[in-house]
């Protein structure tokens, strides 16, 4: 069982539009159950990557109706809404390679509270991951290189984008840092 990391940021640092990735989601419109059905199953899909640390739920501007709520609840808290949920946005703990000390060895563990996964329960909606850091990305933008975790890293990222694919529906669009594609950070 992985353990929760207190990363160091040696080769790679916080940015705050390194990557996101949206895919095309068909939601039931204003079917609570229905897509608390459709957002556990894609939680638990990403599992491998991802685990949910709390998350923003809201009804839109017509109801004016917000929660947050704590991870695992989070499906739960959508079936159980007292109106519509229509936007959810859940903040992620990543499951990958990082370093608890300069130069040392790179260890498999939580990092926490390091993506987001921005979800429109609309019948045009969306799945977007979004991560605001350089862990996923080669080279050398900041201090030494990063190609060791990056080479240890990237594997789990394109996972998570497929099975993203796969279980939300295709890629819009990719954006954020050159280098950023369809499945995750090539070098620019």
């Amino acid at each position: 069982m992985a353990r929760d990391l207190a990363p160091v940021q040696d080769t790679w640092r916080t940015w705050s539009h390194a990557g996101s990735w949206t895919f095309q989601l068909r939601a039931a419109d204003g079917d609570n159950a229905a897509n608390a059905e459709r957002v556990g199953g894609l939680l638990a899909a990403l599992a491998e990557f991802v685990r949910p640390r709390w998350a923003l739920l809201d009804s839109g501007p017509d109801e004016g109706w917000s929660q947050r709520v704590e991870a695992p609840d989070v499906a739960a808290a959508i079936a159980a809404a007292p109106v519509p949920v229509r936007s959810v946005q859940v903040r992620l703990d990543l499951l990958a390679w990082a370093r608890q000390r300069a130069g040392g060895p790179p260890e498999h563990g939580w990092l926490p509270e390091a993506a987001d996964l921005d979800l429109s329960l609309e019948p045009d909606g969306y799945a977007s991951l979004w991560i605001g850091h350089t862990l996923f990305v080669p080279g050398n933008l900041v201090g030494a290189p990063n190609d060791a975790l990056y080479a240890l890293n990237a594997p789990l990222l394109a996972d998570a984008l497929q099975t993203l694919a796969h279980r939300a529906g295709p890629l819009i669009e990719a954006e954020g840092l050159p280098g950023v594609g369809p499945t995750g950070f090539t070098a620019a």
